[in-house]
């Protein structure tokens, strides 16, 4: 509760820092519900170019729909939000938060339709992937990530580390082990694993 009240405390005090906000936040995020619309009457105001301020927003509230009184709700942001300017931090504790009651949300609805009759479990399999995805997504990711040109430009590295001239790479005393490490840089940490009971 206090990480919401800080960042919407932080929106008022900050009004630039909306658009990064939005990127990370939507209203749904918040757990109170007096927060999700004080959050939705910001972004309006912002979406119609009016200034976020605390007058503005209880008209706002009021256009939305929102009836409940919220003078002392939204005192108690501005207080708050005195303590602190990380926002950012707050905004990530407010995501994990809702990322984890929607992954809560989605497990709960899995074993409901599992016990369905004719339950189909490719179908509640595909359901779950697709909550999962909506959870933990970063929304801070504007473009997609491609897995395919992740491994192409991995598998190029590799290949582009072996060709290297043997005088510019660092060997171990192990000559099997260098066989199978392209190469190892002055400076760099590298840390080889394995399972248990493997033979190390």
């Amino acid at each position: 509760d206090d990480a919401e009240r800080l960042v919407i405390g932080r929106i008022f005090r900050q009004p630039e820092i909306l658009p990064d906000v939005r990127l990370r936040l939507d209203a749904n995020d918040f757990y109170q519900y007096h927060h999700q619309q004080i959050y939705r009457a910001v972004c309006n105001l912002a979406d119609s170019n009016r200034p976020i301020e605390m007058a503005l927003t209880v008209e706002e509230l009021r256009a939305i729909g929102h009836k409940d009184p919220v003078d002392q709700t939204l005192s108690d942001i501005w207080e708050i939000s005195f303590s602190t300017s990380d926002w950012a931090y707050y905004a990530g504790v407010v995501r994990k938060m809702s990322s984890l009651r929607m992954l809560l949300h989605a497990a709960y609805e899995t074993v409901r339709e599992c016990y369905e009759p004719g339950a189909d479990p490719e179908e509640i399999g595909a359901e779950l992937g697709r909550a999962i995805d909506a959870a933990v997504i970063d929304r801070r990711t504007v473009d997609p990530v491609i897995i395919e040109k992740c491994v192409l430009e991995g598998a190029l590295d590799l290949s582009a580390r072996h060709q290297r001239p043997s005088g510019e790479n660092l060997a171990t005393k192990w000559d099997g082990l260098n066989q199978f490490i392209p190469s190892m840089d002055p400076g760099q940490l590298i840390v080889i694993g394995a399972r248990p009971s493997v033979g190390k």
